[in-house]
């Protein structure tokens, strides 16, 4: 980028052209060396080589000039934006920043952290900050990486202190901050303190770059919003060669060796930075400059850039640069506005660039009769039009705030007597001149250019002429002396414009020579920066320096109120503040602030109202609260007012009541209705209207128990009318009465309006015309049953499809209504046939679905099985152990109903027996009667092997108990082999669990012995519950399930 700017500004400096006659072949040097095959008859080539000026004008900047530099003029903030050039500060100037970190941290996030640049290039140092146009004060405590200088600011200004702010940095001060001027190599300590490393990491160096680190605690009087930051920095470190001991200066300055600059303000140095700069500017090097203290020399610009001048009584470098561009600008447009500050020309001659400060100089050649090869051409612009007689200047004024700033128009009676014609009026030919000089920040230094732009435009006269190529050292802006007797001239001075070769003809034989364009200058066009001057330029008034009090004044007079809303039908009240703005213009706003009078000041609550404003409602308040209203403004800063004083009201109820209704009336004789008519109260704070009805004319109940129908809204002083009758309910011929009282927005009623009597009548047949009524004059279920006459329904009215199964009766459809073969198994639910008692055939088992034959006995094949409580049961001798097939029943699976469990895989519960209980008289048992028992048979696995093992039975279930003193009762389990027939038991078989004495509970009881069953065969189990007396040996033997079957044991493992 840099390359391309350089190219481009050597090409508007340096113009090469070359212009030749078809033929030519070459050329030769002046003194008879021939240019190759061209004729002295023939055209003359020529070859030009001109120098042009990169600026011409004093403060006469082009429209990229305006754009590189305009920024100096206007009012300076540090704003953000996504995108932002780095800006490049030169001398001293007002800047603002570019805020390119913005962090909220603390207790409801109330301090902002924020990082503000305003450089892209190490600076000297801050000179200042501003904040809101305040010029801040400060204290500072060393802290190792806090800024460049290891120091933490904070700001004493009063204007940014609160001791009330419990969240300050101490003493109530709400700023503090750090600086770094762009050599810092580590991140800012205090950032790292607050954000921690996570935020503030390794890398958040910001090199090369001079920055702001600041943290602001919020506070809605002191600071309500962010502050606008600027600062007065003094800038960009600069090369100068007359301290460079390696191009004949003194010191230890290098160029490209930026740690060995040192800050300055003059302008040659600055555009030599911005000429030799590989960061952001041309990149020339050290050859292309012209750094010698000889005319064009940046030691020679500077050093006369840094001259003495003294003005009444006033001393001042002759010039100074103090402003800033940023590196995104245009480079012709920046170079314009650093030479604007000293009135200065740059030009390439030479392969160097070269620059010239505005100040006379003393020719050291001369032009002569004899040295003119050829008639000299003269212009002069006699056309006042073109000419300015007047001239004023913008520049930055330091002592302004650094804002653009007019100097005093300055007027040269001399152009103005030049410019007026012969009897007219003065003013009628004032043309005033304007300027702009961005980096100029003083008016005295303003003024002296401005004299100087206006001086030399007016000087008009030029002059072209040939002349030997010995002036060829010339270059654009050096001075010299021109003697001419023709033209009256002897040692008149000029100012070189430009210098080209041409090639003229003499005695047939080209010679080279040397084309001058020359414009007449004088010393007197710099007297105002070289001499003493009298009678100095009056300045005019300077806008006054902002003081930085932003203050702003409370407003007056609060007073509070009670006041009546309405809020659709409710009615609320409410606070009523009014008070009295002050003057200020800049008022943005009042903020009203409430709480109840028993509340801690921190509880105030606030509605803010806009400029102007002079009255706001506070809503929601409570009756029988006091409360306290206070009122602040606030101006277009954010900046507030401190509050008045409090104002104290008690909310009371609104209690008055609305007046009557009147006119009241009730219709009698309509058909169904009766219209209740009354006209409405002319109160503003009406609700709605009471309506009460009767069957007696007795006055309703206050409290709206009695006779309460309807509560109807309406506008006040209006007729309203209610409609009741056979739709509410009411009775055709009977008289009611009615009576009306309104009711306000608090629920406070008047008085009752009444009684009217009204009443209704029905229609009779005599009063309906034939076909007068028609289907749809019908409301939807209005014709019942008891309107439809027997045998009027025939079946061409009713629908197909539109009986279904709900609309029949239960046993009105017998097989005479049913057409043959019309049922099918279609329509028979088939998961319930209890209804059919029909022989049904043969049912297969894919036929019945489970759960669906529900009987309590089913006989099959002679054989029944039967059920109770106690479940399922084959009748004895239904299934003997013949009917069960070897290996057919599972392991522990007996025929009995009853759920069979297993209990940790070692107690197992192989049947559910019906329970019995001894009932009996004291001579003898008289039955054996009970509820289900449950019998358990115990084999524990660590018992079962290859052959015999040794198992316990145990009887747990229902209580069996006896009555008498003497009975007894007890459980006899009988255990054979499958195989055995008849009554052959084991000597092992019968299982006696023994005898208890009467009143006994048995509940649960293990057998007497224990039984061997054998692996490998099937038993089968008999359980016998018996009583007798003790003393007549009477007993009773109840047999509860005759066996039960067990299939083969095997090894449990």
């Amino acid at each position: 980028m840099a390359k391309a700017i350089k190219t481009a500004i050597i090409a508007a400096v340096v113009v090469y052209a070359v212009v030749a006659t078809a033929g030519a072949a070459g050329f030769a040097i002046a003194g008879g060396m021939t240019i190759g095959g061209l004729s002295v008859a023939a055209s003359m080539a020529v070859m030009t080589f001109a120098t042009t000026l990169i600026s011409a004008g004093i403060g006469m900047m082009t429209s990229k000039g305006q754009e590189a530099n305009n920024a100096n003029f206007g009012t300076k903030a540090s704003t953000r934006g996504a995108l932002a050039p780095r800006q490049i500060i030169y001398g001293e100037t007002r800047v603002g920043g570019t805020i390119t970190f913005m962090r909220t941290t603390g207790t409801d996030n109330n301090k902002l952290s924020m990082i503000v640049v305003f450089a892209g290039h190490e600076v000297d140092s801050f000179t200042s900050f501003n904040f809101n146009e305040i010029t801040v004060t400060t204290t500072n405590s060393t802290s190792s990486g806090a800024g460049t200088d290891n120091k933490i600011y904070t700001v004493t200004n009063s204007a940014f202190t609160n001791t009330d702010n419990e969240n300050n940095f101490g003493s109530g001060r709400l700023v503090r901050f750090t600086f770094h001027d762009g050599s810092q190599t580590s991140h800012d300590s205090l950032a790292r303190t607050t954000h921690g490393s996570t935020i503030i990491d390794n890398n958040f160096i910001y090199k090369d770059c001079a920055y702001m680190y600041v943290e602001l605690i919020y506070d809605p009087e002191k600071m309500p919003q962010i502050p606008k930051i600027t600062g007065i920095i003094k800038g960009k470190k600069l090369y100068d060669p007359r301290l460079d001991s390696t191009v004949g200066g003194s010191g230890s300055h290098r160029l490209g060796t930026e740690s060995t600059y040192a800050w300055s303000d003059n302008p040659a140095l600055c555009i030599l930075d911005y000429l030799s700069n590989t960061t952001y500017g041309i990149k020339a090097t050290s050859t292309e400059l012209n750094l010698s203290a000889n005319a064009g020399g940046f030691m020679s610009a500077a050093n006369t850039s840094e001259q003495t001048v003294t003005i009444s009584g006033i001393s001042q470098e002759r010039y100074t640069a103090n402003g800033f561009t940023n590196m995104s600008a245009n480079g012709n447009g920046i170079l314009e506005g650093l030479l604007s500050s000293c009135g200065g020309k740059l030009t390439f001659t030479n392969g160097m660039f070269n620059v010239f400060v505005a100040a006379a100089q003393t020719p050291s050649l001369t032009i002569t009769d004899s040295e003119v090869l050829s008639p000299i051409n003269v212009s002069k612009n006699t056309q006042s039009n073109e000419l300015f007689n007047s001239i004023k200047a913008v520049f930055v004024d330091k002592d302004n705030g650094f804002v653009g700033t007019d100097t005093p128009e300055l007027t040269s009676s001399t152009f103005v007597s030049e410019d007026v014609p012969s009897g007219e009026a003065n003013a009628n030919y004032l043309k005033r001149m304007e300027i702009q000089l961005p980096y100029t920040s003083t008016n005295l230094m303003a003024e002296r250019l401005a004299k100087i732009s206006l001086q030399h435009q007016r000087k008009t006269l030029q002059i072209s002429l040939l002349t030997t190529t010995k002036f060829l050292r010339l270059q654009p802006a050096d001075f010299v002396y021109v003697t001419n007797e023709r033209l009256g001239y002897t040692n008149k001075m000029f100012e070189v414009l430009s210098t080209q070769i041409e090639f003229v003809e003499q005695n047939e034989v080209p010679v080279a020579a040397c084309r001058l364009v020359l414009k007449e200058i004088d010393a007197a066009t710099y007297d105002f920066v070289t001499n003493d001057y009298v009678t100095p330029i009056t300045q005019g008034p300077i806008s006054e320096v902002p003081t930085g009090d932003f203050s702003v004044s409370a407003p007056t007079n609060l007073a509070v109120a009670q006041v009546l809303a309405k809020d659709a039908t409710t009615s609320k009240i409410n606070i009523k503040a009014t008070w009295t703005n002050n003057s200020s213009p800049y008022i943005f706003g009042t903020e009203v602030a409430y709480k109840l009078q028993s509340e801690a000041d921190s509880l105030y609550r606030s509605i803010t109202v806009g400029a102007g404003t002079l009255t706001a409602y506070l809503t929601n308040v409570a009756v029988g609260e006091a409360y306290v209203v206070r009122v602040r403004h606030m101006n277009q800063r954010g900046v507030f007012s401190p509050y008045t004083g409090t104002a104290s009201i008690t909310m009371t109820a609104a209690s008055a009541a609305p007046s009557d209704p009147s006119n009241l009336s009730a219709s009698t004789g309509k058909a169904f209705n009766i219209v209740v008519s009354y006209t409405n109260p002319n109160n503003g704070d009406l609700k709605g209207v009471k309506i009460y009805r009767k069957t007696s004319n007795s006055t309703p109940n206050a409290n709206d128990s009695d006779g309460l129908v309807h509560t109807q809204y309406g506008a006040s002083n209006t007729i309203s009318t209610f409609v009741d009758g056979l739709h509410n309910g009411l009775t055709a011929g009977t008289t009611y009465y009615y009576w009306v009282r309104a009711i306000n927005h608090s629920d406070v009623n008047s008085n009752f309006v009444g009684s009217v009597q009204g009443n209704f009548t029905s229609v009779k047949n005599a009063d309906i015309q034939v076909d007068a009524i028609q289907g749809d004059v019908l409301a939807a279920n209005a014709i019942t049953e008891t309107k439809i006459s027997d045998d009027s329904i025939t079946s061409a009215k009713i629908v197909g499809r539109t009986i279904v199964a709900g609309d029949i009766a239960t046993g009105t459809l017998t097989a005479n209504e049913l057409a043959a073969d019309s049922v099918t198994a279609n329509e028979i639910d088939v998961t319930n046939l209890a209804a059919i008692s029909a022989d049904m055939g043969t049912i297969t088992a894919g036929s019945i679905v489970s759960g669906t034959i529900k009987a309590t006995t089913l006989e099959l094949n002679g054989s029944t099985l039967s059920a109770n409580a106690g479940g399922l049961f084959i009748n004895t001798g239904g299934v003997g152990y013949t009917q069960i097939g070897s290996d057919s029943v599972g392991a522990y699976v007996v025929n009995t109903a009853g759920t069979v469990s297993v209990t940790n895989s070692i107690y197992s519960t192989f049947a559910t027996v019906t329970g019995l209980t001894a009932n009996q008289n004291s001579s003898s048992p008289t039955s054996i009667t009970g509820a289900s028992k449950v019998l358990t048979i115990i084999i524990p696995s660590a018992q079962i092997n290859d052959h015999n093992s040794t198992h316990s039975m145990l009887y747990t279930g229902q209580p069996i108990q006896t009555n008498g003193t003497d009975d007894r009762c007890g459980i006899t389990f009988l255990v054979r082999k499958s195989s055995d027939g008849g009554s052959t038991y084991s000597s092992h078989a019968v299982l006696n669990s023994g005898e208890w004495t009467g009143g006994a509970v048995i509940s649960a009881k293990a057998m007497g012995k224990s039984a061997s069953f054998q692996v490998g065969y099937q038993y089968k189990i008999e359980v016998f519950v018996y009583a007798r007396n003790w003393n007549t040996a009477n007993s009773v033997i109840g047999m509860d399930l005759q066996y039960f079957l067990f299939s083969k044991l095997s090894k449990v493992s």
